[in-house]
């Protein structure tokens, strides 16, 4: 009898170790499943580079850098140009950059420290000048967000004159402070090797921060040496402008 107790004994914990690993396995199974890797950066393009030039990033593994929201720090006069696949950034001046990719869903990011090296030079046609924006030009932006990333907002921009080069893109500096997203928009830029064509102006414009759900906003825009001041409020994916201008500087739609 003491026998058959030692055996369904034994049998017994044995059972309860398996149950244990293979709860074990199963957590750890779970965990990685609600857990997954960020990916990283890559620099896909030399950072030694001429006035004006562009920096390309990619996300590893095939991600589309077009998923992901992007920043760059120190962020002033820095300018970023993102389409689907990667994401050109132009810097002003020599320094160390970090640049961040943000999951616009789990709100996860990564970044990369990278040592930018800007040649100043000029009077060649193969490096990226600089033209001032056209007195008289009109800026339109359309607000741009998506439903399961409400608080990230951007814009589509478009000049109405045209500039140098096709293939050109607006610069700009933007800043987030107490309650106050100020866009400032500085020149345009047009690519090294350009031709003699010209086109409109644009590209997408990010902010330099996250907006909070039911907080009113102060939006700044500074374009052609001009400032125009509206609002703006988030209630939940939706979103209502307050932008009184239609010269300058025209908001294409108010409510998103």
């Amino acid at each position: 009898m003491k026998n058959n107790k030692w055996v369904a004994l034994t049998i017994l914990l044995g059972l309860l170790q398996l149950a244990a690993c293979e709860r074990k396995d199963v957590e750890s199974i779970s965990e990685s499943v609600n857990n997954p890797k960020l990916e990283a950066i890559h620099v896909a393009s030399r950072t030694e580079i001429k006035q004006g030039e562009s920096v390309i990033f990619t996300v590893s593994n095939g991600l589309l850098a077009g998923n992901f929201k992007w920043s760059a720090a120190p962020d002033k006069d820095v300018t970023l140009i993102k389409n689907d696949t990667i994401v050109s950034v132009v810097f002003p001046e020599t320094g160390n950059y970090t640049v961040t990719a943000t999951d616009s869903i789990s709100n996860e990011s990564v970044s990369v420290s990278v040592d930018v090296v800007v040649n100043q030079q000029g009077g060649d046609d193969n490096v990226a000048t600089q033209q001032p924006i056209s007195e008289g030009d009109v800026l339109s932006l359309t607000p741009i967000t998506l439903a399961d990333s409400a608080f990230h907002l951007e814009f589509s921009s478009e000049t109405k004159n045209t500039y140098k080069c096709v293939g050109n893109h607006l610069l700009y500096a933007r800043e987030e402070r107490e309650g106050t997203f100020t866009l400032d928009f500085k020149s345009v830029n047009n690519p090294a090797g350009c031709t003699i064509e010209s086109s409109k102006s644009g590209g997408p414009i990010y902010l330099s921060g996250p907006v909070e759900d039911n907080k009113e906003y102060n939006l700044v825009i500074i374009f052609g040496g001009k400032t125009y001041s509206g609002s703006f409020k988030r209630t939940g994916t939706k979103y209502n402008f307050n932008w009184p201008h239609t010269d300058g500087v025209i908001l294409t739609t108010k409510s998103l």
